[in-house]
């Protein structure tokens, strides 16, 4: 069994899983990256449905328009206005500066969650701080363990992750 396995014994994926209507070469292009395959593999059986989807919403990574890459766009866009203001208090780099944040989902609070893209490790950027808050482990990893009540960390909050239960689509 693996931590997706996991992930589906925790939350059944959706019946037919809300990507955007790109593919997962045209989103590389754009970003100019590689995403780790956990993420994909999540997304591809998940979509914006994805486990803890209640408190974290994820942008929709075929959606070349409004989805991931505009949206981690936005959320660079806002860090590096910040850290025009405060470099001593915003040093870390943002995409698609190299090894920069990349934002996939954001939560209900505001917060920001994605990837350092030098070494794919998972960081969440809470609304309320200034410094990234590094994560151990990948995405399904992440969400198993705070599905379970086993992380609370600023920006998932384990009571967070007992509150919502699975996704669901009110379309």
């Amino acid at each position: 069994m693996n931590d997706l396995d996991d992930l589906i014994d925790l939350v059944a994926p959706p019946t037919a899983p809300e990507l955007g209507s790109a593919d997962w070469a045209a989103l590389t292009a754009t970003l100019k990256l590689t995403l780790p395959a956990d993420y994909v593999r999540l997304m591809t059986t998940y979509g914006i449905a994805a486990p803890g989807a209640g408190w974290l919403e994820y942008y929709r990574p075929l959606d070349l328009r409004e989805g991931l890459a505009e949206r981690a766009l936005d959320v660079s866009d806002t860090y590096r206005y910040l850290r025009s203001l405060y470099p001593e208090d915003l040093p870390e780099a943002v995409w698609p500066e190299p090894g920069g944040f990349l934002a996939f989902a954001s939560t209900r609070d505001a917060d920001n969650l994605g990837w350092l893209t030098d070494t794919w490790q998972l960081a969440v950027w809470p609304r309320r701080d200034d410094a990234l808050i590094r994560l151990p482990g990948t995405l399904t990893e992440t969400l198993r363990d705070w599905l379970k009540g086993d992380l609370d960390v600023p920006g998932l909050p384990a009571a967070e992750a007992a509150a919502f239960g699975p996704f669901r689509s009110l379309l």
